[in-house]
């Protein structure tokens, strides 16, 4: 189910997203159908500029999953300073990511061609929603679409910016980590419109160390080639308690829906894997933090330019686009 926003060529679109968290069967006539509206809806959207236009990706695109047309997508990523292999359904790769992706370069290279920043996209939504796995698979395609043009998206996640485990101990509030005050805001804050100024020098930025459970400062370097940084994290759409200070200064917004019950049964597993606990602990931790958390988070999705529906499996259920 769709709510038509401003866009309605794009909601069109979006429209054929499988509400079907099973294995498809992808078809020559449905990749047909999907190339048939794609051209009608981008050419709207591209600058005609005498470079690589839309189509003439949708042309090259469209030969490459020619030789795998009813195969899957496997990426090969890093998530968390982990090495992973992604598998992405056709059907999200050529209905959302691929129009998503198209908008952000459009979008891109307005800002490069006006003040010369980088464009930030702001990623939300409720723990274990699958934020970074679906910002790698978006900054992988970014990459490949902006590559002609000497350009690369990096990203930034929220969790980077948490307060040490030795910080939160000191303070009473390591059993509390992941609420809103267990973060660095404004810290975030500063780095964010570091990254938003003008791209003449690299951004040295914290990333957040999965085997350490803690951030570690100037993991990654933002380069002079990246003109698109997308920055992930519970709270980055917020609008209170500090957090409109980071949510105000994202160019664009999507924001990752994910029913509360498949938030806890995907937190509770995470936690209980990721921090070798039992269920019972992991349990208890989502009743502390990330179940608290889930209303303060979902209210910021009122403020996204497109909001995606999350289903078992991470899959992409739905789309609602309200402004691109």
């Amino acid at each position: 189910r769709m709510s038509h926003g401003a866009n309605n060529d794009l909601v069109l679109l979006l429209e054929r997203v499988i509400a079907n968290d099973g294995d498809i069967h992808v078809t020559e006539h449905e990749i047909d159908g999907a190339f048939e509206t794609l051209p009608n809806v981008w050419s709207l959207l591209e600058a005609k500029r005498g470079e690589v236009t839309i189509n003439d990706r949708l042309r090259q695109w469209k030969a490459a999953v020619r030789n795998t047309l009813s195969e899957d997508l496997s990426l090969h990523v890093r998530v968390d300073c982990v090495a992973k292999c992604i598998t992405v359904r056709l059907v999200e790769t050529w209905l959302i990511y691929f129009p998503l992706c198209l908008w952000i370069v459009r979008r891109c290279k307005d800002k490069v061609a006006g003040d010369g920043s980088r464009l930030l996209v702001g990623v939300g939504g409720s723990a274990a929603a699958g934020k970074t796995t679906f910002c790698c698979i978006v900054a992988a395609f970014l990459n490949h679409l902006l590559e002609d043009d000497g350009c690369r998206c990096q990203l930034l996640g929220m969790d980077a910016y948490h307060l040490t485990n030795k910080a939160l101990a000191a303070s009473g509030l390591r059993h509390l980590k992941g609420r809103p005050n267990t973060v660095d805001v404004r810290s975030l804050a500063d780095d964010v419109s570091r990254l938003k100024a003008v791209h003449c020098s690299p951004v040295s930025l914290p990333v957040y160390d999965r085997e350490l459970h803690d951030p570690r400062a100037h993991g990654v370097i933002v380069s002079t080639d990246c003109t698109a940084v997308l920055i992930e994290g519970l709270f980055v759409l917020c609008s209170e308690d500090g957090w409109e200070s980071v949510s105000s200064q994202m160019d664009c917004k999507i924001f990752l829906q994910i029913p509360h019950c498949l938030c806890e049964k995907h937190s509770v597993e995470r936690k209980a894997v990721g921090n070798k606990i039992s269920r019972d602990e992991a349990l208890a931790h989502f009743h502390r933090v990330d179940g608290p958390n889930y209303s303060f988070i979902e209210q910021s999705s009122v403020i996204a330019d497109v909001v995606l529906g999350v289903g078992r499996d991470y899959g992409l259920t739905h789309a609602v686009v309200r402004s691109m």
